[in-house]
């Protein structure tokens, strides 16, 4: 995940968007990983480069990608956000590398049982697209190359109720002995009831921006 403000610069218009960092994003991961043990990618360690190999060398069934999205006409100007491999630039995760991650777990005859997005508008694509993979945002394009299930946001989050949210959607779907797992649909409809019922994120903009995409068991 990305926490800190990173700048992305367009060689070809010379152009530069900035993108404020996510306060929330350090704890998330580390919630996260309570239920999800395996390698942790925060910061300047999350680049294009560190994703693309443990991805592949790593055996899972979910991933959890917490950081910026953006989308534009085409697929290379619709990305994740990432570090530089010099640490501190901007870099992209792109909705081809995106899919091509997916495409290599599904041929190993391993594919993503679950991949989260919890960034903002990550279910989002351009309806003016130039190109069917920028039409479907990130969230489609993982499901066409083989991710099962994709969780998703269709518009702006709150930092810190995402956070809220994905500890009571985890805590439901991998449960510790006390308690039996649900499905993910079930996860993620407790998880939403739980902010609803209280008066700090009872608002929708707290809870009702995740969907669920693709098998709901």
């Amino acid at each position: 995940g990305v926490s800190a403000p990173l700048t992305i610069r367009s060689d070809a218009n010379e152009t530069e968007r900035s993108f404020t960092g996510l306060d929330a994003v350090p704890v998330e991961i580390e919630a996260v990983s309570e239920f999800l043990p395996g390698p942790v990618l925060l910061n300047d360690r999350f680049t294009p480069q560190a994703l693309a190999r443990t991805m592949s060398q790593t055996r899972f069934s979910v991933a959890h990608l917490a950081t910026h999205a953006t989308f534009g006409r085409t697929a290379a100007d619709s990305f994740l956000l990432a570090y530089g491999a010099d640490g501190a630039s901007g870099s992209k995760i792109t909705l081809d590398d995106l899919e091509a991650f997916s495409t290599q777990a599904r041929i190993r005859g391993e594919p993503i049982e679950l991949l989260t997005l919890s960034a903002c508008e990550t279910g989002v694509g351009d309806p003016n697209a130039e190109s069917e993979t920028a039409s479907l945002g990130l969230a489609g394009v993982a499901f066409k190359a083989g991710s099962r299930s994709v969780l998703e946001s269709l518009c702006q989050v709150y930092d810190d109720s995402t956070l809220d949210l994905m500890i009571e959607f985890y805590g439901r779907l991998i449960p510790d002995q006390s308690s039996d797992a649900v499905s993910k649909a079930q996860a993620l409809r407790q998880a939403q009831l739980t902010l609803l019922v209280d008066n700090e994120t009872d608002h929708p903009a707290h809870w009702a921006a995740f969907i669920l995409y693709g098998n709901w068991l």
